[in-house]
């Protein structure tokens, strides 16, 4: 069957650390513009119009530590599951490699652990591990509107919307590559070093009804899926240092 190509995402070296603190503007200061933009095209369930469920992600890596950004736009902010189900409200997902051979690592706020992190591969040998905040830095901020978020203008100028009111999630964390955040599979951890190539693909979980579980969400690559095989991810490439 024919499918579409991949496509191949290019993860900026950091001169140094960035804080993990859920400012917009560090980001920009350095050049960093949004690799990764999710939108209802490739959503399933009742994602709505972009106004409604919609997000663009940036990344970038230092030593053997990878940085995730994401500004999610949304008119409704749901952040009241518990973690059990925390994909059933707002929450943002990570796939590193596939699930069979890598790991999902979803990030939420919910109402028993707080912003939870948490590693899975369930069905295929367990290993679900919640990763504390010592070893993987996280923040999870809510603005009230998008006015001063310029980063809606990528998904504005496809749309032809204004998306000034609506509601922003920001997520953002550091995930280092290691012992700690690959125990009892050390094997699958990514090459972190420049040139260092894995398959990368994201979803955004998102329950516009508090007090249901319901699970919408939207994807990216198109082709991604959580049980879909690497080759269907989008290929991620360590760009060396400049």
């Amino acid at each position: 069957m024919v499918r579409p190509a991949s496509p191949t995402v290019h993860i900026p070296a950091l001169k140094e650390a960035l804080p993990i603190d859920g400012a917009l503007e560090k980001w920009r200061n350095i050049g960093i513009a949004p690799q990764v933009v999710l939108t209802p095209d490739t959503g399933h369930g009742q994602v709505g119009a972009p106004k409604e469920t919609s997000a663009v992600i940036r990344l970038a890596w230092r030593d053997k530590d990878l940085y995730v950004q994401a500004i999610r736009f949304c008119t409704v902010v749901n952040l009241t599951q518990s973690s059990e189900l925390h994909y059933k409200q707002d929450c943002l997902e990570m796939n590193l490699n596939g699930f069979a051979n890598g790991f999902k690592f979803d990030i939420a706020r919910t109402a028993d652990r707080g912003d939870f992190l948490v590693r899975q591969r369930f069905f295929f040998g367990g290993l679900e591990l919640e990763v504390p905040a010592d070893v993987a830095p996280r923040v999870i901020r809510v603005l009230d509107n998008a006015r001063d978020v310029p980063e809606r203008k990528l998904i504005e100028s496809v749309y032809g919307v204004d998306m000034s009111a609506c509601k922003v999630i920001v997520t953002e964390f550091k995930l280092p590559i290691d012992e700690r955040t690959y125990k009892g599979d050390e094997k699958a951890m990514l090459p972190m070093h420049a040139g260092g190539k894995f398959r990368l693909g994201f979803m955004i979980d998102t329950n516009d009804q508090p007090g249901t579980d319901v699970q919408n969400f939207e994807l990216w690559p198109a082709t991604y899926g959580t049980f879909n095989p690497p080759e269907t991810m989008a290929e991620a490439v360590l760009e060396p240092a400049r």
